[in-house]
């Protein structure tokens, strides 16, 4: 319903398709509250499912401000040498955190990142593009080879966002991941999304 920005989404990949694939969204309304309302995404490819979704709308409203900070030790974006690709975002990768002693790491992948092309001023737009962003996780799959691929696929079985304020994917953003765990043959991230004010717009 009009008035109502995307809260969160949470997905799961079912199958794999084929690039060029003809793709059906069926969205089916759950639920259409004062504050909230809840869709359910089934996608299908030739007939089978191949991802499913469930996404939370929310009526902005006024509530307490709190939120953790974000490291204050971070290099700006424009301290940090870029790459020309042909791809339409601008990533500064910043690396891993400094492992620790037991081997852990407080930060797994860390990156700056924004599209190369101003987007046109639509919230949504902007919810999109960083919600795919929000996938590119990388090594923070693989913390005991973080700069080598093995045996183990970086593929995610799920993903959730959760979109805290509006934010645009065309200024600058710094994606930080965690590795929680690996274990049987599973591994589990979170990340935050900051913006370069310091405010944090997203989390996954």
């Amino acid at each position: 319903p009009p008035g109502l920005d995307v809260h969160s989404l949470h997905g799961y990949f079912v199958r794999p398709s084929r690039p060029g694939s003809t793709a059906t969204h069926r969205v089916e309304r759950v639920r259409d509250g004062r504050s909230f309302s809840l869709r359910d995404v089934t996608t299908e490819v030739e007939g089978r499912t191949t991802f499913r979704m469930t996404c939370s709308f929310h009526q902005t409203e006024p509530g307490d401000e709190y939120q953790l900070p974000m490291d204050p030790d971070v290099p700006r974006p424009e301290q940090i040498e870029g790459f020309e690709a042909p791809f339409p975002f601008d990533i500064r990768e910043l690396g891993a955190t400094t492992r620790r002693d037991d081997g852990t790491y407080a930060s797994t992948r860390r990156c700056w990142f924004r599209t190369r092309e101003r987007l046109p001023d639509d919230p949504a737009l902007h919810a999109c593009v960083l919600a795919y962003l929000s996938d590119m996780t990388g090594a923070a799959f693989r913390p005991l080879s973080l700069g080598t691929w093995g045996t183990h696929t970086d593929a995610s079985l799920d993903h959730a966002v959760w979109f805290h304020r509006p934010r645009r994917a065309d200024e600058w953003n710094l994606f930080d991941l965690q590795a929680l765990v690996n274990a049987g043959g599973r591994s589990t991230i979170r990340a935050t999304m900051y913006g370069d004010d310091g405010v944090l717009y997203q989390s996954m």
